[in-house]
């Protein structure tokens, strides 16, 4: 994800991730929410259907069974 941020001609900041523009009163708090937003793009992520969601359904399975 492409994101960038500008100042807005004394209007404060705006933060654009791809096509979509945020606007922060201060630069401290666009900085705040980049590095907020960065973390959570870089955090670990799952899809459905990866082996912890199949191990999780032949554990459920096994507990109906016993």
């Amino acid at each position: 994800m492409d994101i960038s941020m500008s100042e807005a001609a004394e209007r404060g900041w705006i933060v654009k991730l791809g096509l979509c523009a945020v606007p922060f009163r201060t630069q401290q708090a666009a900085d705040q929410f980049v590095e907020r937003l960065k973390q959570r793009l870089e955090a670990p992520h799952w899809l459905p259907g990866e082996p912890q969601d199949r191990h999780q359904t032949v554990t459920q399975e096994l507990q109906h069974h016993s």
